[in-house]
């Protein structure tokens, strides 16, 4: 065979062999879209946890996680589970809000008061008489360090400094009085919880400009903000405010969460 007539033949081997190629590249590449939450080895299974009520999760600056739940809270450094109860001297149950403050100390809110861990031992700092139940929504640190708790009540002012301070509505007030000793009571304007009075107060932000928000739940599933600057030395009312409530293009609701981008 000629040489010429042998590179012929190679040749046309060489196309033939390369169709099948040149029609798979044409081919549209798909990408497979998986969703994350559904992969297993994504999720690790705590036995530890089953049947026990979780209701809030913080982890503090040392990346231990902090747990509320039924019985208490449970601390979880990755390795090994340690529970605060009644009967290891966290007499609060069940812990509906945990909060890791930037000094340290952790915090945690039951129906029956609000309770701070020093990494050696849990100290109440603000308990209500037996025979009340206080229902907390979120815990706020403001950039002095005090901490905001909201609650079904109103908003309660914790501060290392001074005796706490509950802003609710003047009509809660003597009611509360005989649950909640040793507090400075401060009146939410009457302009903002109107005459039917307020559900609850669900969140509170402090502004880059030092503004404190509440977010108050009224009723019929409405809401408000209120707005105001926290002064050195709060008195028995809030008098330099700003209300804002619904109006056209927008709708305030029930459970307002705060959050500044």
């Amino acid at each position: 065979m000629s040489t010429c007539k042998y590179n012929q033949i190679n040749r046309l081997f060489l196309f033939l062999f390369l169709i099948p190629s040149l029609s798979w590249a044409t081919e549209p590449y798909s990408p497979k879209v998986v969703n994350p939450l559904s992969e297993s080895w994504r999720w690790k299974h705590f036995p530890e946890l089953e049947g026990k009520g979780v209701r809030s999760i913080v982890e503090d600056a040392n990346g231990i996680v902090w747990m509320g739940y039924n019985e208490g809270v449970f601390e979880y450094d990755g390795y090994t589970w340690k529970e605060h109860t009644a009967g290891k001297g966290l007499p609060a149950s069940p812990v509906e809000e945990v909060f890791a403050a930037r000094n340290g100390n952790i915090y945690a809110a039951a129906s029956n008061g609000i309770f701070r861990y020093d990494r050696n031992s849990w100290t109440p700092v603000l308990e209500p008489e037996k025979g009340f139940a206080i229902q907390f929504h979120e815990i706020t640190e403001l950039s002095d360090g005090s901490l905001m708790f909201s609650t079904g009540q109103g908003a309660i002012h914790l501060s290392e400094k001074r005796k706490p301070y509950f802003y609710t509505s003047a009509a809660r007030i003597e009611n509360l009085k005989r649950y909640f000793k040793d507090v400075q009571w401060v009146r939410l304007p009457e302009e903002a919880v109107g005459s039917a009075g307020f559900n609850d107060i669900s969140d509170v932000l402090e502004g880059q400009n030092g503004m404190i928000w509440f977010a108050l739940t009224m009723p019929n599933e409405t809401g408000r903000l209120l707005k105001f600057k926290l002064p050195a030395q709060p008195g028995a009312y809030i008098t330099d405010y700003e209300l804002i409530k619904s109006g056209p293009g927008f709708q305030l609701g029930e459970g307002q969460k705060l959050i500044q981008a």
